[in-house]
């Protein structure tokens, strides 16, 4: 018998958090699942971790691939060989709630929805407790059942909804074009949770809580060239938004305007700590910056104050030497 659901998790050198992670994901209340973990090449104790944890309980398998160097490789493969009716992932460094599972599904199962998304607490050094920060927010009418457009720009601007550990239709996340190379950048996979969102009939939230880890700022502020990603995807995202939104609308407007607030923090970023960069990681930044950047302009400053299109425009005007 197929499981209900397949749990994916990619991971990278995740000794320090694996022990909880699979005691997390043996403690669910519901039991018909499976849990594909892919090690993406990882060099300290992770794969005898896994190892450990699949002689333990069959549910649980894994592979072992050439390290990818971002998240979605090994996430996608995951997603490949995944034989549940729901798909969900879980990063490696974060937690769910013991009845996860079975609360996600009861919210699947009543209102028919094709991705439902958790609340997401947001969490530093343990402590669960004191999350930083949660989603959706506390205005967000979570009784409601959004189409995947209306959901979409919630996670876009003024983002109100997390997406992370979402329970989504096998059928949806097979029938997208998951797996193109093209899509490769870090941050990949806010996109393709973006293009599940598009493609959804309905979207439906649950009170499952999906506990997001925020690394300490040494681990998570190293700056490399991957460090400006960010403007691969929400160029990527502008596309996708544009076609499946009418020209001028709203959405794409608002889409512009987050464009133009990544490129500024990305900017004021470069300026604060270029000199961390190599010559050649300079190299790269520059060319992400060239070339996912030029259609960005002025006009689409359209509701912001007069200081901060003069800071803007000042901003967008110096050389990236």
């Amino acid at each position: 018998m197929n499981p209900e659901v397949s749990i994916v998790t990619p991971v990278y050198n995740g000794e320090e958090f694996l022990e909880e992670y699979f005691q997390n994901i043996l403690a669910q209340t519901f039991q018909n699942w499976e849990c594909i973990i892919v090690n993406d090449g990882s060099t300290d104790n992770t794969l005898s971790i896994i190892e450990k944890y699949a002689v333990l309980d069959k549910r649980i398998s894994y592979y072992t691939i050439p390290n990818s160097g971002i998240p979605k490789v090994p996430r996608d493969m995951a997603i490949g060989m995944a034989k549940g009716n729901w798909i969900v992932p879980v990063d490696a460094d974060d937690l769910i709630i013991n009845d996860y599972l079975e609360k996600i599904l009861l919210r699947a199962n009543t209102t028919n929805a094709d991705i439902v998304l958790p609340q997401m607490y947001f969490f530093k050094n343990n402590q669960k407790e004191k999350p930083l920060h949660i989603l959706p927010l506390k205005k967000f009418d979570k009784n409601r059942i959004l189409s995947g457009k209306e959901a979409v720009m919630y996670t876009i601007f003024d983002v109100q909804i997390g997406t992370n550990g979402a329970l989504i239709k096998y059928t949806l996340s097979q029938n997208l074009s998951r797996f193109r190379k093209e899509i490769n950048h870090l941050r990949a996979d806010e996109f393709d949770m973006r293009e599940l969102l598009l493609n959804a009939n309905s979207v439906a939230f649950s009170d499952a809580v999906y506990f997001y880890r925020q690394h300490s700022k040494e681990v998570t502020k190293k700056i490399t060239a991957k460090s400006f990603d960010y403007l691969i995807t929400d160029y990527e995202t502008k596309k996708l938004i544009e076609k499946h939104f009418v020209k001028d609308s709203l959405q794409v407007k608002q889409m512009q305007k987050h464009r133009v607030l990544g490129l500024v923090s990305r900017r004021i970023l470069w300026f604060k700590h270029k000199s961390k960069l190599s010559e050649n990681q300079k190299n790269e930044a520059r060319a992400i910056f060239e070339n996912y950047t030029q259609d960005i302009c002025c006009k689409y400053y359209f509701d912001f104050s007069v200081w901060q299109k003069i800071l803007y425009f000042a901003l967008l005007q110096f050389k990236l030497k």
